[in-house]
């Protein structure tokens, strides 16, 4: 089975894909309120989104064989 993770290219720190929009979102210091704990479509796309672009700048998206 394989793993994305991804991997900055100055510090070498990897963050796995699973921990990818967390990490995001902590880093630009943005919180995402989801009323009776049920995300929006519109909040859904906005995260993903901005993961997307936090990672497209100095990380290389990497896939690791795990067993």
């Amino acid at each position: 089975m394989k793993v994305k993770n991804y991997r900055h290219i100055h510090t070498g720190e990897i963050v796995a894909d699973e921990d990818a929009e967390i990490y995001a979102l902590e880093k630009l210091g943005v919180t995402v309120t989801a009323e009776d704990g049920i995300l929006t479509l519109e909040q859904r796309e906005f995260i993903n989104a901005t993961k997307d672009w936090y990672f497209s700048g100095d990380w290389i998206a990497e896939l690791e064989e795990v067993s």
